[in-house]
């Protein structure tokens, strides 16, 4: 008698991430307000817009490998300041 076959598990399949995310996304990934402060300080800048709707906005899409490196700039200890220079 033979051994069973082993079925391949899905879960154990890697998908890699995807390189171009929506707004939402980055702002899961980085927050909302880190977003819109890196944004507005010219640090994330949209790659694309998509349209999905002729009644919505299309929306904005940011590359990945622009994301980690605002991501990096953080960890590093530097903040997006807007560039009217205005601080709190």
């Amino acid at each position: 008698m033979k051994p069973p076959v082993k079925k391949p598990d899905c879960r154990a399949r890697q998908i890699p991430p995807p390189r171009i995310l929506s707004l939402m996304d980055v702002e899961r990934k980085l927050g909302q307000q880190i977003t819109d402060d890196a944004i507005a300080a010219g640090w994330l800048k949209h790659r694309c817009e998509k349209v999905t709707s002729v009644r919505q906005k299309p929306r904005r899409l940011f590359a990945l490998d622009d994301v980690e490196a605002v991501e990096d700039r953080i960890l590093c200890g530097e903040y997006p300041q807007p560039k009217g220079g205005a601080t709190s």
